[in-house]
């Protein structure tokens, strides 16, 4: 798996270096003492930073939560996708979408830990839309995976 850090292929140079800060000390904050009892205030407190410049780049604690959830799910969509392309048969494609998931899953271990508890405040927040969006355009791609190509 690549080991440039997560984050940095999402939000890459110079200038997303504080919201890549923000977001690595908001999924610590997160995982240590859980999404509900996270602050903004303790996040700015990790960060070194200011409320503002969390509201900034992430409107609110949901849009900061929302950041980190779709962060891993584009990354872990973006190892699904690698793995696939190398599938031939049903089989290999099954194959893929397990050992993608595993695999991802045994790297970014913290970040699996997250996607797991915030999948419901993400699904049931005001970014709801927006995930069944991802979902919609994620499932469609497999879809069209198992179809093959069109004669």
């Amino acid at each position: 798996m690549d080991t440039i850090d997560l984050l940095e292929r999402c939000y890459p140079g110079r200038r997303a270096e504080l919201k890549r800060d923000i977001l690595r000390r908001a999924l610590a904050c997160f995982n240590e003492q859980g999404i509900e009892a996270t602050t903004i205030e303790m996040i700015r407190a990790a960060c070194d930073t200011s409320v503002g410049a969390i509201y900034h780049h992430f409107g609110n604690k949901e849009g900061l939560v929302a950041a980190l959830f779709f962060a891993a799910l584009d990354d872990q969509a973006g190892l699904r996708e690698r793995y696939m392309s190398d599938a031939q048969t049903l089989e290999q494609g099954v194959q893929a979408l397990v050992h993608s998931y595993v695999d991802w899953v045994d790297a970014q271990p913290e970040w699996a830990r997250f996607q797991f508890q915030a999948r419901y405040a993400v699904a049931k927040g005001p970014f709801a839309e927006e995930l069944a969006s991802r979902n919609k355009a994620r499932n469609r791609q497999l879809r069209e995976w198992l179809a093959g190509p069109t004669p």
